[in-house]
């Protein structure tokens, strides 16, 4: 498959892929975007998808389809670890990102890759802000996952400062405030 990524030097925060639209071409991708996401045929045949995701991580992705390397890791540190220098392997410490990207451009393998460290770094510090952030919202069958860890261990969670600061960060945002307590609240009532 040949993609070609352009971006500006210009610090833009998508990127553009060409995606060939002839049957006769290379295959795109599996499953295909939906044609909402396409913008209309251009003269020479191809059709554009604009990628709202962030730059470095979607070049991850664009790796990843090139060599089928990835890494994870819980360092925030912008060093990769040995291996992955040692072998030229992207990594991040964004799995939800790559997760997102992967989903919106139907990679099942990527995204079952992001889900699983998802599921393997999950623990009591990090669960609440998983479980009641954005990209649970987004991506229903993580949130399922994140809300069933989460009640399983709700005991223990709610005795956590990290618990606290869930609400605590999003009380200047009403609507953010009001859609995590409305959750929290559902999800006490299903107990």
């Amino acid at each position: 498959m040949r993609l070609n990524c352009l971006t500006s030097c210009l610090g833009l925060t998508h990127a553009v892929v060409s995606i060939p639209s002839s049957p006769g071409g290379d295959r795109p991708l599996t499953p295909p975007p939906s044609p909402t996401s396409l913008g209309p045929s251009s003269p020479i045949g191809r059709r554009v998808l604009f990628i709202q995701e962030d730059y470095e991580l979607f070049h991850m992705v664009l790796i990843y389809l090139y060599t089928s390397r990835i890494s994870f890791t819980t360092s925030s540190s912008p060093f990769p670890s040995h291996a992955a220098t040692t072998f030229q392997i992207p990594s991040t410490s964004n799995a939800e990102g790559i997760y997102a990207i992967a989903h919106r451009l139907g990679l099942e393998p990527l995204k079952a890759a992001a889900f699983h460290f998802l599921k393997s770094t999950t623990d009591l510090e990090n669960i609440s802000e998983r479980t009641f952030g954005e990209f649970a919202c987004e991506h229903v069958s993580v949130g399922k996952w994140y809300d069933e860890w989460f009640l399983k261990r709700i005991a223990e969670i709610k005795m956590l400062q990290k618990f606290e600061d869930v609400f605590i960060s999003r009380r200047r945002d009403w609507q953010e405030y009001d859609r995590v307590s409305t959750k929290y609240r559902k999800m006490i009532r299903s107990l």
